[in-house]
């Protein structure tokens, strides 16, 4: 089973439709999306989305504790210990507000590796992003940033694992966001949100049990905050890195630094409401 997890937290729809759209329109498989249960449109919403068995939500209490992309990983360790991953199941943890899908995001090539934790790599090095190393000290203790300097950005956005893997990546990864909280050692200020990819990058880079692979920029997951227009071409109405295939994947496409780029970009996004029932239909 392929199945596609994410959380939300104060997001209307229409920020959330690129990624419904085309989860909509490439997946075949299940889409978890965890909700506060106070945010009832949103919850409506998701419920409404008619034609095939899509989305499943689970709405749990609202939480002010941390923020939804590090609280979100303890609500997927519990997911799994309820509902244990065979050796037959793939999923993309992923963020919602800057994803969208250009094909089936869990259709992967047959010569990777199962089990294993697929990372996917941003153009930018650990010890040149401030806070990416913020983050990364944070998880690993001071210095840590420096240890790994050289080594690519990963994004925790978006991560695929498969098999015994899954419960393993988020045992540690849940393991070491606690220590960052009991340890006061969390990130504030301009650092406070984000502070989860510090503790990816830090358990991925060091001796984990499980197996790790990474994929380059573009490599089926094409991140676009630091990349540039040059590096960019567009294939029958694709987005793709120079010299790949259409990117079944694409993240931070709304924050661009090259405006330029971002504004040759047209995604192929139908409206929301085709996929949705009024509500007077309910």
């Amino acid at each position: 089973m392929n199945l596609i997890m994410g959380a939300t937290k104060n997001l209307d729809v229409r920020t959330l439709a690129p990624f419904l759209n085309s989860a909509y329109n490439f997946h075949c498989g299940p889409v978890v999306v965890f909700c506060p249960d106070n945010e009832e449109a949103v919850i409506r919403a998701l419920s409404h989305i008619n034609g095939k068995e899509t989305f499943r939500v689970i709405a749990h209490p609202p939480r002010d504790d941390m923020p939804v992309n590090v609280y979100r990983w303890f609500l997927y360790r519990d997911y799994f210990s309820r509902f244990p991953a065979d050796e037959h199941v793939r999923v993309l943890f992923t963020d919602m507000r800057d994803v969208l899908f250009q094909g089936d995001p869990l259709t992967c090539p047959g010569t990777w590796d199962h089990p294993a934790v697929h990372c996917f790599l941003e153009p930018v090095l650990i010890g040149l992003d401030p806070y990416n190393a913020v983050w990364v000290n944070a998880a690993g203790g001071h210095g840590r940033s420096l240890e790994i300097a050289r080594m690519p950005v990963s994004c925790s956005g978006t991560v695929i694992a498969s098999g015994n893997a899954i419960a393993e990546y988020l045992e540690a990864l849940t393991g070491c966001l606690s220590r960052i909280t009991e340890s006061g050692q969390r990130p504030a200020g301009p650092w406070q949100f984000g502070w989860d990819q510090g503790a990816h990058n830090h358990i991925i880079r060091g001796t984990p049990s499980f197996s790790v692979r990474f994929h380059e920029n573009g490599d089926h997951v094409l991140t676009l905050l630091k990349t540039r227009c040059r590096n960019l071409e567009l294939k029958d109405g694709s987005v793709c890195g120079t010299g790949c295939p259409p990117a079944a994947i694409l993240h931070q496409y709304d924050r661009m630094e090259d405006g330029a780029a971002q504004s040759r970009i047209v995604f192929k996004s139908s409206s929301y409401e085709r996929y949705t029932k009024k509500e007077s239909d309910t």
